[in-house]
C-alpha cells in the first residue's frame, strides 16, 4: 500500500490477457454460430462515416431520445458521407505530428519548458497520501541556475508584469512581490488614486535577523516540498536546488467582460502564491487564445438584432428573457417576456417547513443513554472482523453532518467564500475556520436511535461497558455469536433511509427532503398559473443600458466568476440562470442548499433539462443542479421591488434638488 489509505489508491499490476486463451474461450462458450443475425452484424467492422457541416442543408432532425428530454433539432445543418477506407497488406501507420503542430499545446503540461538536467532513482520520502514512501522514486533534477542578482536589482523589471508558473502545467500570474534573504519589494495599490487605472507604488521592507531566518526557513521548506511532495498526488520528485529568490504572484482566475463596453480583460486573484524565481517563465511557451484581451465591442456585435438576452436592470422585468429588436444612441430595445413579480413561495416554504433541533444533552436525557454511548451511536463504531461500522453516521469525523437529523452550531456564522477559484503550486493551503460550539439533533434522529436501541439492545449495552475503546471485537461488543449479530445489524443499517443520504460539510445549509419536494410542487403550480392565466406578456422595454443585459452565449469556460456585489444566497431564493454550465440560459429555479465553503448553491429548476439531476435523490430527475452562486441572478420578489423603489425615491429626489440648485 506504501502509505495509501484505501486499496483503490494503490498500484495494482495486472497480467496481460492471453489472446490465445481468450479466443479459445470465445470459440468454446460463445461461437459465432450461436449469435443472432443482428448480433453477428453488430460484431462486424462497419463503414467509415464522415459527418460535416453543410451550409446548403437545413432540415428538422427528430430526437433519438425524446423520453429523456433530448429535444428535436429544428435546423440541422449536418450531412454525412461514406468514406472509402482500406488497408493493404503490409501497410502500417507511422505516428507523426502535422507540420504546423505547436508543442506544447496551450494549457497542456510539458516538462521541457524548464531544463531538466538529469533523471535518476533515489530513495526519497515522497508524500502524496499522508505517509512518506519507503521505496525509490524517479527524481527529476532541474538544471541549476546561475547566481542571481539581488531582489533590489530585479524588482523594477519584474513587479507588475506577467509570469508563468505552476510547472509543468504553466499558468499565468501577476507578480506583486520579490524577495531575497535581506529584503522584500512589494507592489501596493495607492489608496484614493482615482481613475480607471489603479495607481501603485513599490514598498521596500528590510528584514531583521529574525525575519531573514524565517525567509531562509520558507525557502528550505519550498525546496523540500518540491522533492518530497505536498501531501497530494502529482507533487514531489523534483530537485530544484537552492532557492535564491522568491516571487509572490496572483494567479490568473479567468477573463471578465465589462458589462458597459464589452471589453474583455484578465482577472487576477486576491490570494498570493510564493514560488522560487527559477521555477518561473517570463515568456509564454505557447500562447493560449482563450486568454487574449480585447478592446471595446460595438453594440451591434454584442447584441445583434434577434439575439436572446436576459434583463438584469432591477425593475419589473428583472430576470425575464427577451429578444433584441432595436439599437438607439447606445441603448437597446428589448421585446421581453414580462412576468409579474414573483411571490416568495420559496421563502414561505422555508419558514413553514422548519426542522426542530435539540441540544445533544437533551437528546441523551430523552433517550435515557449516556453522552458517551450517544456520541458513538451517532458517530462511528468500528467492529472487527472487517472493521464494519455499526453506527448511524449522523455526524462524520466532526466535519460532516446529516441535515434533517443532525447539525453543528458554529461559534461564528460561516462566511460566504470569496476565495480564488484557481490555485497553483505555491498557493497557501486552504484552511477551514470552523469552531464548533455544539451539536444538535432532530426529533427524527431521536426516533431513529430509539428504533435502533429496541432492535439491537445488546449493542447499546456493549457500548456502555466498553465505550472507551477505539475498536471493538464482535464477541466483546455483542456477546456470543457476535459475528452473525454484526452481519444482521449491518444489513439493518443498510436498509435505513439515512444510508443513502448525503453527508454535507458543517458550513452547508439545506432544506429537508420534504421542503425540497414542496418547493418543486410550488414551482410547478406557479408555472401552471402563469400559463393558464396568460400572465407572461410580450412587453417592449426601451432604452436599456448594455450593462443591464446579458446576452445568450457570452459566457465562456475561461471566464472568471462574476461579481455578485456582495449579495449572498438564502434558502428559498428565486434565481435565473445566467451562465451556469449545463443549465439552459434564462431558466428560473429555487435555491434549496447553500455551500458557503465553495460558494455554490443547489437549485431545483422550474423545468427539466438535459444534464439535470436529482440532487442526491431529493428532487425529480432532470430538475436539480449544483451551480456557482456567481453564475445565477437573484429574482426580486414583490416585497423586494417595493423596498428597492422606496430606497431609490429619496435618491432621485436628492438628485433633482441638486440639479435645481445648479
Amino acid at each position: 500500500m506504501n502509505g495509501k489509505r484505501n486499496p483503490w489508491e494503490a498500484v495494482n499490476v495486472l497480467p496481460f490477457i492471453d489472446a490465445y486463451r481468450l479466443r479459445a474461450a470465445v470459440k468454446e462458450l460463445c461461437p459465432p454460430t450461436a449469435l443472432s443475425p443482428q448480433e453477428a452484424e453488430r460484431n462486424t467492422r462497419g463503414q467509415v462515416v464522415e459527418y460535416f457541416h453543410d451550409a446548403f442543408v437545413s432540415r428538422k432532425e427528430m430526437s433519438c431520445n425524446p423520453e429523456i428530454g433530448l429535444a428535436d433539432i429544428p435546423q440541422c445543418t449536418a450531412s454525412s458521407r461514406i468514406v472509402p477506407f482500406s488497408i493493404e497488406p503490409g501497410e502500417c501507420f507511422r505516428p507523426e505530428l502535422p507540420h504546423d503542430a505547436i508543442i506544447p499545446s496551450a494549457g497542456f503540461p510539458s516538462l521541457h519548458v524548464l531544463t531538466v538536467g538529469s533523471v535518476e532513482e533515489r530513495k526519497v520520502p515522497v508524500n502524496c497520501f499522508g505517509t512518506a514512501s519507503r521505496y525509490e522514486t524517479l527524481v527529476l533534477e532541474l538544471k541549476r541556475p546561475p547566481v542571481l542578482p539581488p531582489a533590489s536589482a530585479l524588482s523594477g523589471k519584474v513587479l507588475g508584469r506577467s509570469a508563468y508558473l505552476n510547472w509543468p502545467l504553466m499558468h499565468e500570474a501577476q507578480v506583486v512581490g520579490i524577495s531575497d534573504e535581506k529584503e522584500e519589494y512589494r507592489l501596493e495599490e495607492v489608496k484614493g488614486g482615482g481613475g480607471k487605472k489603479r495607481k501603485t507604488r513599490v514598498k521596500v521592507s528590510t528584514f531583521t535577523d529574525e525575519a531573514a531566518g524565517r525567509w531562509r526557513l520558507k525557502a528550505a521548506e519550498e525546496q523540500g516540498a518540491y522533492i518530497t511532495g505536498r501531501g497530494v498526488p502529482g507533487s514531489g520528485g523534483v530537485d530544484i536546488g537552492k532557492v535564491q529568490l522568491m516571487l509572490k504572484a496572483r494567479p490568473l482566475q479567468g477573463m471578465r467582460v465589462d458589462p458597459a463596453t464589452g471589453a474583455r480583460r484578465k482577472v487576477f486573484g486576491k490570494e498570493e502564491a510564493e514560488v522560487p524565481v527559477h521555477m518561473v517563465l517570463w515568456s509564454c511557451p505557447s500562447e493560449d487564445p482563450r486568454f487574449v484581451e480585447r478592446e471595446n465591442v460595438t453594440l451591434e456585435e454584442r447584441f445583434p438584432l434577434g439575439s436572446r438576452v436576459t434583463c438584469l436592470h432591477g425593475g419589473n422585468g428583472h430576470g425575464c428573457g427577451g429578444e433584441v429588436v432595436a439599437h438607439s444612441k447606445g441603448k437597446v430595445d428589448v421585446l421581453a417576456d414580462l412576468r409579474p413579480p414573483e411571490p416568495p413561495f420559496g421563502l414561505a416554504i422555508v419558514q413553514s417547513v422548519k426542522t426542530a433541533y435539540f441540544p445533544q444533552h437533551k437528546a441523551c436525557q430523552t433517550l435515557g443513554i449516556s453522552p458517551q454511548v450517544f456520541g458513538r451511536i451517532v458517530g462511528s463504531v468500528s467492529v472487527d472482523p472487517g472493521r464494519v461500522d455499526l453506527a448511524l453516521n449522523l455526524k462524520q469525523n466532526g466535519r460532516y453532518q446529516l441535515l434533517g437529523y443532525s447539525r453543528c452550531v458554529l461559534r461564528n456564522e460561516p462566511a460566504w467564500s470569496t476565495s480564488d477559484t484557481v490555485r497553483v503550486v505555491g498557493s497557501a493551503p486552504v484552511t477551514e475556520d470552523m469552531e464548533a460550539r455544539s451539536w444538535e439533533f432532530s426529533l427524527e434522529a431521536i426516533k431513529l436511535i430509539t428504533r435502533y436501541a429496541r432492535a439491537f439492545p445488546q449493542l447499546f449495552h456493549g457500548l456502555a461497558r466498553h465505550g472507551g475503546e477505539r475498536f471493538f471485537e464482535a464477541e466483546m461488543l455483542l456477546g456470543k455469536g457476535g459475528k452473525s449479530k454484526m452481519e444482521k445489524i449491518s444489513k439493518w443499517l443498510s436498509e435505513l433511509e439515512t444510508a443513502g443520504l448525503q453527508r454535507v460539510p458543517l458550513t452547508t445549509r439545506a432544506l429537508s427532503r420534504e421542503a425540497v419536494k414542496a418547493v418543486e410542487r410550488g414551482a410547478d403550480v406557479r408555472q401552471a398559473v402563469l400559463v393558464k392565466n396568460a400572465m407572461v406578456k410580450k412587453t417592449l422595454l426601451k432604452n436599456l443600458e448594455p450593462s443591464q443585459l446579458l446576452a445568450y452565449h457570452v459566457a465562456d469556460h475561461t471566464d472568471a466568476p462574476m461579481d455578485t456585489g456582495g449579495e449572498k444566497p438564502d434558502l428559498g431564493d428565486r434565481i435565473v440562470n445566467m451562465r451556469a454550465k449545463g443549465v439552459p440560459f434564462g431558466v428560473w429555479g429555487t435555491v434549496v442548499a447553500c455551500h458557503s465553503h465553495s460558494a455554490c448553491v443547489e437549485v431545483v429548476f422550474d423545468e427539466e433539462f438535459i444534464g439535470g439531476g436529482t440532487l442526491h435523490g431529493v428532487c425529480s430527475n432532470y430538475r436539480g443542479a449544483l451551480v456557482p452562486w456567481a453564475t445565477v441572478a437573484k429574482i426580486h420578489t414583490k416585497a423586494r421591488l417595493q423596498a428597492l423603489r422606496a430606497k431609490a425615491a429619496p435618491q432621485a429626489e436628492a438628485q433633482g434638488r441638486k440639479k435645481v440648485q445648479l
